[in-house]
């Protein structure tokens, strides 16, 4: 069992030291057999069920106490913000960290052009990495511009006087909407 205080690299290093100077058990297909019969069937004292109970309750709390004070993905963790969000907003905040975070930091364990599904996987995550670092950007940069082109004072109908502001929101909502559908489509190729 591996605790947070655990040198992973240690013990892996130790255990293949250990197994190099061991002979490998061999089985034929009936020792095999009856080998995984005897662990079935095996008796298992009362003593030793209250000690696994009281082993693993202990590594189980050392954990959940460790995560208390450490989280998991503590990046996409901080995009969640203290102050309240709508889920619209919150729903793009954290897909889009999903993305970011996987493509700065797991993409590069990946061998991406084993087949076609990995490498349209991988232009996928390229092209929305891109349009989250940059294009969206701009488009919201576009956005502020037009909103200070509308003249307010004009007597235009709403969709001529917004015509502007109206397209590049629509933009950002097909794109928006783009990157998450690829995102529900391609979320197996995110494990590494």
């Amino acid at each position: 069992m591996n605790y947070p205080w655990t040198d992973p690299v240690k013990k892996l290093k130790k255990a293949l030291e250990n197994s190099k100077n061991k002979e490998p058990i061999r089985y034929t297909p009936e020792e095999f057999h009856d080998y995984i019969d005897s662990i079935k069937n095996r008796d298992y004292p009362l003593i030793n069920r209250i000690w696994d109970k009281i082993r693993f309750g202990f590594y189980d709390f050392t954990w959940y106490v460790y995560r208390l004070y450490k989280p998991c993905h503590k990046r996409i963790r901080k995009v969640i913000p203290r102050s309240w969000c709508d889920l619209t907003e919150l729903t793009l905040l954290v897909n889009f960290e999903i993305i970011k975070s996987f493509v700065e930091d797991e993409m590069d364990m990946i061998e991406w052009n084993s087949d076609e599904h990995h490498k349209a996987a991988a232009a996928w995550l390229n092209a929305s990495y891109k349009y989250i670092t940059k294009e969206r950007i701009q488009l919201e940069e576009d956005l502020r511009v037009a909103y200070n082109n509308v003249d307010y004072r004009s007597e235009l109908p709403y969709d001529e006087k917004y015509k502007e502001v109206l397209r590049i929101e629509k933009t950002i909502e097909e794109s928006d909407k783009s990157v998450i559908i690829g995102l529900a489509n391609y979320r197996i190729f995110l494990w590494s």
